[in-house]
């Protein structure tokens, strides 16, 4: 039988590497790239991170943080932005922020931003749903749609 390969070490390097690569593929907030981090660092160590291993994470975005490549009220902003055009209510992108780690001053800051608009909401479902004037009125009912 194979040896499971030795847990490799949670070091500094290997987190800023692990949070940039992450970063160049990804847009998240801070919480959510802690969340990463904790997950790679368990899956790398075999065991979930200890008191060093999550201080070295919590440096890692610290220092991303200040370098501005984690910036909550952008990632916010933008998450808004796509949550609105995609029809969603104030209520839901709130939910969706909180969710993904956003502190509730910032989302609503960015929600207030993106300028939710209850009619656009409302027309954006209606295409998504493809009902009334959204239809395609030369096309085929399904059995589903007649019933």
């Amino acid at each position: 039988m194979e040896k499971a390969p030795a847990p490799k070490p949670v070091t500094a390097r290997w987190l800023m590497n692990a949070a940039q690569f992450y970063l160049a593929r990804y847009s998240a907030s801070e919480a959510g790239l802690t969340a990463v981090l904790r997950r790679k660092a368990t899956k790398r160590a075999g065991v979930p991170p200890d008191a060093e291993a999550l201080a070295l994470i919590a440096e890692t975005v610290a220092t991303l943080r200040g370098a501005g490549l984690v910036d909550d009220s952008a990632f916010a902003a933008a998450r808004a932005r796509t949550l609105q055009r995609k029809g969603l209510s104030e209520g839901s992108a709130r939910q969706k922020l909180a969710a993904k780690g956003v502190d509730r001053e910032v989302a609503d800051a960015a929600i207030t931003e993106a300028g939710f608009d209850e009619t656009a909401q409302l027309l954006a479902a209606a295409r998504r749903l493809r009902t009334a004037a959204f239809s395609d009125p030369g096309a085929e009912l399904s059995e589903k749609d007649k019933a």
